[in-house]
This record gives C-alpha cells, structure tokens and sequence, in this order.
C-alpha cells in the first residue's frame, strides 16, 4: 500500500480538475487501494 501526499492540492480535486495528471495519479492509487481490499 502506499501514502501520498499531493502538496497543495485540493482533496477534490479529481471531480474538480479530472484532466489535471495528479488526478489521473490519484484516481489510480485509490483504485489499487480498493481493488487489493476487496481481494481479501
């Protein structure tokens, strides 16, 4: 798993700003996070 913190970045900024490569970047880790949870 990992932690990233996206220094000055809104926390909803993937609704806001979708085409931004940070949102790309975070919808991606939160889809691995839940994919490996559901996997248990």
């Amino acid at each position: 798993m990992q932690f990233t913190i996206y220094p000055h970045m809104s926390h909803n900024r993937t609704i806001l700003l979708p085409e931004l490569p940070e949102s790309a970047a975070m919808d991606a880790e939160i889809r691995q996070f839940v994919d490996a949870q559901l996997k248990r």
